[in-house]
C-alpha cells in the first residue's frame, strides 16, 4: 500500500508554484525587453506572489494554486504538474503550459510502503540589495524616459529629466548593463562587494558585456 501525505503534496505544489513564479520573472527580465517601470512592477508582482505562498495553509495560497496550476498528476516514481502564469501578467506567457516534475520515491515504515517527496534542494544564498536594485531600475527608467525628451545639450537632457549632469551619466553608464547581471541585481545574487556605492564609482564601466562580468565579479 502507498500513501501520500496531503500536507506533504500541497507543500510541495506550493513549493514548484513558487519556483515557477521566481523562474519566469528571471526569465522575463532577463529577455531585456522591458521597461524600468516594467521590472518594477514585475518584481512587486513576484514579492506579493511569494508573501502569500509563504503561508502555505491560507486562503490566498490555495487560491493562487487552483489560479495557476492546471493539473497535478501523481505517479509511482514522480509528480507530475502544469502550471500557467500567463493570467498572473502578460510577460510571463509562454507558448505552452510549464511542466514540472517532482521524484518522489517508496519507502517502507513497518509493513506498510509510503511515498515520500525528498526535501527541495536548496537554493543558492541570496541577498538582496534594496539600494542597489532600486538604482539598476532608476537607470532603466531613465534610459525609457530619454526617448520622450527632447534636448539640444546634455546639460538640457538632464534637466529635463530631472537629476544633475553627472548623475545622468553616472544612470546612463549603469542602464547598460548586461542582461544577466541585471537579473542577477534584482535576484540579490551580486557579489557581496558589490554595493550602490560601489557600482557608483566605476566610471569606466566598459560597454562589453563579458568585461562586464569580469570586472563586477559575475563571471
Amino acid at each position: 500500500m502507498f500513501r501520500l501525505s496531503a500536507n506533504d503534496l500541497e507543500g510541495r505544489i506550493i513549493q514548484q508554484l513558487n519556483t515557477a513564479i521566481e523562474q519566469q520573472v528571471a526569465h522575463a527580465i532577463h529577455n531585456g525587453e522591458l521597461s524600468g517601470d516594467r521590472i518594477e512592477l514585475l518584481q512587486a508582482i513576484r514579492d506579493d506572489s511569494i508573501e502569500i505562498l509563504a503561508k502555505p495553509h491560507s486562503s490566498d495560497a490555495r487560491s493562487l494554486v487552483r489560479k495557476f496550476v492546471q493539473h497535478v498528476e501523481v505517479e509511482t516514481d514522480a509528480i507530475q504538474m502544469r502550471i500557467d502564469l500567463a493570467s498572473l501578467d502578460e510577460a510571463l506567457a509562454t507558448d505552452t503550459e510549464l511542466q514540472h516534475t517532482v521524484p518522489i520515491a517508496s519507502v517502507r515504515v513497518g509493513k506498510q510502503l509510503k511515498l515520500a517527496i525528498p526535501p527541495g534542494e536548496e537554493k543558492n544564498p541570496t541577498h538582496k540589495d534594496p539600494a542597489l536594485i532600486k538604482l539598476v531600475v532608476q537607470a532603466q527608467t531613465l534610459r525609457d524616459r530619454m526617448t520622450t525628451v527632447s534636448a539640444s545639450t546634455f546639460d538640457a537632457l538632464a534637466s529635463q529629466l530631472g537629476y544633475s549632469r553627472e548623475h545622468t551619466a553616472d544612470l546612463l553608464r549603469i542602464s547598460y548593463l548586461a542582461p544577466d547581471i541585471l537579473t542577477g541585481i534584482l535576484e540579490g545574487r551580486q557579489p557581496e562587494n558589490l554595493s550602490r556605492r560601489a557600482l557608483m564609482k566605476m566610471p569606466r564601466l566598459p560597454h562589453d558585456w563579458s568585461q562586464q562580468r569580469q570586472m563586477l565579479g559575475f563571471g
